[in-house]
């Protein structure tokens, strides 16, 4: 059994340790998914469609942790002296798709949309418009905030109970990341949730 130098020439069409192959691309890789967490981070945050210089700057620093991690992460467990083979670019691929999608959806409940806060805190099921026509199932019409305003506004629908129906319900606090509940943002409002037992 012959061994093959650190340095030493490759057949064509095989994969093998030339410069540390497989090194580099996991370091790709990070940055590439270090990247792609901070895009998801920064949508999510509201940062990239308010300060999209600021967004863009993250995602390069971003970008760049991730190879330096990639990389460090690569010399400790032996990736230098290591091939590239098919089989371990699609671990690494994989690995980095599931750390985005967890990312993903982690962010999804720590940033939720106006819509999906209301059906959280006020339409969905078991919460105290469920089933009314301000309901997640028979809202007709919602007014999303714009961007420096966290008022929201949800028409009722065709529900079972139309007796409390008096009006569109304004909401504020639409915009704050989950940080304040929804609030009624006038006396019309307060009266609707206080005629279905809200808060």
């Amino acid at each position: 059994m012959t061994s093959v130098d650190e340095g030493a020439a490759v057949p064509s069409g095989g994969f093998r340790r030339v410069g540390g192959s497989a090194l580099v691309f996991l370091a790709s890789v990070c940055g590439a998914a270090f990247a792609a967490v901070a895009m998801v981070l920064t949508a999510r945050a509201r940062i990239l469609f308010e300060q999209p210089f600021l967004g863009a700057l993250l995602w390069a620093v971003a970008a760049a942790l991730g190879c330096a991690a990639g990389w460090a992460a690569g010399r400790r467990y032996g990736f230098r002296r290591r091939p590239l083979s098919p089989r371990l670019a699609v671990v690494i691929v994989a690995a980095a798709f599931a750390s985005v999608w967890g990312v993903q959806s982690a962010a999804e409940w720590a940033f939720p949309s106006p819509w999906a806060r209301y059906v959280r805190e006020l339409g969905g099921r078991g919460a105290c418009l469920s089933g009314t026509p301000y309901g997640e199932g028979t809202a007709s019409v919602i007014t999303m905030p714009k961007r420096d305003e966290g008022r929201m506004e949800v028409w009722p629908g065709e529900g079972a109970d139309k007796a409390h129906v008096t009006g569109v319900l304004r909401l504020d606090n639409a915009v704050s990341g989950g940080l304040r509940p929804l609030a009624p943002a006038d006396d019309a409002s307060a009266a609707i949730l206080r005629s279905f037992g809200c808060r």
